[in-house]
């Protein structure tokens, strides 16, 4: 540190002793350091400090237990050597914050071998800030990170001097300017001066930026994609300005794409020329095919199995693949997707679909076919998909057999806001579904659908409030013809508990659920923690039901309680829920393993 400045000469032996105070960074002559605001610690038994409490006693403490004692080799001149050094450990950690007139004596607490030393500290009066002066010459100092960094400097006028805290705050300046790619900062001045008979000093910063770096060339050659796919999976360029988090980020986003194994985008130094840093992407590519099984639970439709093969990467062009076969014990289904990137593989991308199911439940059989192309971006919390489907059903109930066809064209869009994908607990999300379909382009008849989706989660204390709600409405078709998939249904786990899986719609002569052209639901959950960590009670109330006619719209009704734990494997949901609708109240038991919310 420098001292710029004529000064009395016992004010610059004070600053050269202040100077060989040990501090938090460890860039000083001792080890001592300035410990953080915590709770109270206690000295080893070897000593014991008095005349201090907080974090005075806290940091002397902790100061003075790296002395070492070798009590089996105790003799009259090592006890005398190690009470010094003990001494002087205990005003280094004082002065550290900012008593430098500390007065410690130390005296045996008894006469035994090896006896403890007890420290007695009178602290005396503290040593303030009386100026404070934090400077960035250079362009970083008008950007927001440096703003933002200003609000959190911990040096103020009047306050105690805490030497730790301007090591903290000098190596954080220089550690932003890095950050934002101000590579060649330098400080012109870097100063802590000490008038120790006023009891005042003085903090003097003043940190030259520089010009910043920008992005030059970016060097993949081993990649296992094309140049140009994976510029636009990449969020730098060059001629961007270089900043540590934009590679990092950069990083991440290659990670992202599963097109790779292990991947990393390190600054070539050694290439640099004047404000210009390369990049250079070192990664190896991923496996040729992964595979995964998945087996879950939900008392609506019993236990489901899961198995999928996925093909991250089927080319130089990016492209992926993935088949899924899910088999449960009324629903079977198979389903295959080719996804073709157009920026980044998960933020834009072209995917061709086409999926096979056989479901089976309440009387009615059906086999449905369907293949479709749609484009989906997804940009912070909103997603766009639109999209074309080819859709082929068969519908057996027993007595009948029909069939329809549709080609749909839809759009949706959607906003996800939630702390936690898998266990939200603050923000909301919705989502909205746009489909038609007309017989002048080989569909059975015209309709048009309109679905809506809608999530909200909140803690008030420590108590969740959970809502969703459902609406859908259907214009146009016959109900009869209509595949299961653009019929509403409700009822169930993931719907309105206390009633059976798709039980609340509209039903033939035979009592078979036929399902509604209109949907309503809606729930409200109060979730509060209990018993060991992760473990929450719930108190519920849900509503719903689909329909064919406004006019007729009789919403069943149930409340409950249920308890929830985030295990290992997933989420473990359990609840008990009683209908309140209809002559029985019988409790009806719903169990869930995964995502229900």
């Amino acid at each position: 540190m420098e001292r710029t400045r004529q000064v009395p000469l016992r004010v610059v032996l004070g600053v050269v002793w202040a100077f060989s105070v040990p501090v938090a960074s460890g860039a000083q002559d001792e080890p001592s350091v300035a410990a953080p605001e915590r709770a109270e610690q206690t000295a080893p038994p070897s000593v014991r400090v008095e005349g201090v409490t907080g974090r005075l006693r806290t940091n002397v403490a902790r100061t003075v237990a790296q002395v070492p004692r070798a009590c089996a080799m105790a003799s009259p001149e090592r006890d005398a050597a190690w009470r010094r050094r003990v001494v002087a450990k205990a005003e280094s950690a004082l002065r550290a914050l900012g008593h430098f007139h500390a007065k410690v004596t130390a005296r045996w607490a008894d006469d035994a071998p090896c006896s403890p030393l007890v420290l007695t500290i009178d602290p005396g009066p503290p040593t303030r800030w009386s100026h404070v002066a934090i400077t960035i010459d250079g362009p970083l100092s008008d950007s927001d990170a440096a703003q933002a960094w200003r609000a959190t400097v911990p040096l103020k006028v009047g306050e105690v001097v805490d030497q730790g805290a301007f090591d903290a705050t000098r190596d954080g300046l220089l550690a932003l300017a890095q950050r934002e790619g101000f590579v060649d900062a330098r400080f012109r001045r870097k100063a802590l001066i000490v008038d120790r008979t006023r009891n005042t000093a003085e903090a003097w910063l003043v940190l030259e930026s520089g010009a910043p770096l920008v992005i030059g060339a970016i060097d993949a050659h081993d990649a296992p994609v094309e140049a140009s796919v994976l510029r636009r999976a990449l969020p730098v360029a060059p001629g961007d300005r270089y900043r540590l988090e934009a590679v990092a980020e950069a990083q991440r986003s290659l990670m992202s794409t599963e097109w790779f194994d292990r991947v990393r985008v390190l600054p070539d130094w050694a290439a640099r020329t004047g404000d210009r840093v390369p990049l250079r992407i070192e990664s190896t590519p991923a496996p040729r095919r992964r595979y995964e099984a998945a087996l879950g639970y939900f008392s609506d439709i019993g236990a489901q199995l899961r198995g999928t093969i996925a093909w991250p990467l089927l080319n130089r062009r990016g492209h992926q693949g993935e088949i899924t076969l899910l088999f449960a014990r009324e629903t079977q289904r198979l389903t295959f997707d080719y996804r073709v990137p157009r920026r980044h593989p998960k933020t834009e991308f072209l995917l061709w679909h086409g999926e096979w199911s056989r479901e089976s439940r309440l009387g009615l059989t059906e086999q449905t076919a369907q293949v479709g192309l749609s484009w989906t971006r997804v940009r912070d919390a909103w997603t766009l998909s639109v999209g074309s489907d080819w859709l082929r059903s068969r519908t057996d109930s027993g007595s009948a057999v029909t069939q329809s066809h549709f080609w749909l064209q839809h759009l949706t869009v959607g906003w996800q806001g939630f702390d936690d994908s898998l266990f939200p607990t603050r923000g909301f999300g919705w989502q909205a579904t746009v489909r038609g379909a007309t017989r002048r382009l080989l569909s059975s008849d015209d309709l048009m659908q309109m679905h809506l989706r809608g999530q909200f989660a909140w803690p008030f204390g420590r108590t969740i409030v959970r809502a969703r709600g459902e609406w859908g409405t259907t214009w146009g078709g016959k109900l009869t013809e209509l595949p299961r998939a653009l019929r509403f249904f409700a009822g169930g786990d993931r719907s309105v508990r206390g009633y059976g899986y798709q039980t609340l719609a509209p039903r033939d002569g035979s009592g078979r659920v036929l399902g509604g052209q209109h949907l309503v639901v809606a729930s409200v959950e109060l979730l509060h923690p209990v018993g060991p960590p992760g473990w929450y009670g719930a108190l519920f109330f849900d509503t719903g039901q689909a329909f064919d006619s406004w006019l007729d719209f009789a919403p069943a009704s149930a409340i409950g309680v249920g308890a929830r734990w985030r295990s290992p494997v997933g989420l473990l949901q359990v609840d008990l829920a009683v209908p309140l609708d209809g002559d029985r109240r019988t409790p009806r038991l719903h169990l869930g393993l995964g995502v229900t919310f």
